[in-house]
């Protein structure tokens, strides 16, 4: 029974080694995200990535030839050993290939936020729902093609208030992970894209206020919040260090600042995973 197991689990390896070029992490931690490079070959077609740590669509893109998907590890995850399922046709035949990643927890750390009744109101869970169903919806969808270059920069010159993940009480009462980091900048400071994009979303929401999304591409978005002034419209075409518009302190906020989150698709990531760095070249 034990050479069975062992056989079927080198069988599993040789699978996944046949149509998985990237090196695979065997542990990460939640809020990260990873990338797959899988075999682009005309005999294997109709790829598909199941997994319970996104809590996202996964989607598949080529570029370059090439053929990737990116895949994050969303913060509420509990921490534990999860499957990845990739399934394909080779030869028109119906096939999958499995492999284990073990997520990490990350220690919790508490942010608390004081502040007036009028201001908390602004943040009620009726305009929570507003706004997720929002910028959900913007994010079901996205560019197949890769349109950011290089680095990515870091949108606005300041301080980083906040960071991400934090547990956030806003008056003693849980308002959630904090989705991204708030950069503390004077009001009026320049906000630039991180990098090349299409804008998908510009409009004011009660919570973030003046909201700007780009879209990067194979699923990747970057998204800019409590701008005081807006200098895009939906539908512009960004490059790398143009002015979105400027700091301020609109929506659910208690002074100057810009919020600013990374998603691949819906699910939230740490953005200095990005910031400054290349990934797929």
């Amino acid at each position: 029974m034990k050479k069975l197991t062992i056989f079927v689990f080198l069988i599993m390896i040789l699978e996944i080694n046949a149509i998985i070029i990237s090196k695979i992490p065997e542990s990460i931690n939640q809020g990260d995200f990873f990338i797959i490079e899988l075999v682009n070959r005309s005999e294997i077609t109709n790829y598909e990535i199941e997994t319970d740590i996104a809590r996202t669509d996964i989607k598949i893109f080529e570029n370059n030839d090439k053929i990737y998907s990116l895949i994050p590890v969303n913060y509420y995850v509990e921490p534990g050993k999860y499957i990845v399922n990739i399934k394909y046709k080779e030869d028109n035949l119906d096939k999958n290939s499995e492999f284990f990643i073990n997520i990490i927890g990350k220690e919790s750390v508490k942010d608390s936020l004081k502040v007036k009744e009028e201001t908390a109101k602004k943040n009620s869970d009726e305009n929570k729902k507003e706004m997720r169903s929002a910028v959900t919806l913007v994010r079901k969808n996205t560019i197949p093609e890769k349109l950011w270059d290089d680095k990515f920069l870091m949108p606005v010159e300041g301080r980083i208030s906040t960071g991400f993940a934090l547990e956030r009480y806003v008056n003693g009462k849980s308002n959630g992970k904090h989705s991204g980091i708030d950069i503390s900048a004077k009001k009026g400071t320049p906000i630039k894209s991180v990098n090349n994009g299409k804008i998908v979303y510009s409009a004011f929401l009660k919570v973030t206020g003046n909201t700007v999304i780009i879209d990067h591409g194979m699923n990747l978005f970057s998204s800019y919040s409590h701008l005081d002034t807006v200098n895009i419209k939906v539908g512009d075409i960004m490059k790398k260090g143009d002015i979105i518009g400027t700091v301020g302190d609109t929506g659910f906020s208690t002074a100057p600042h810009l919020h600013f989150t990374f998603t691949i698709g819906d699910t939230f990531i740490n953005p200095f995973l990005l910031i400054d760095k290349i990934i797929i070249n």
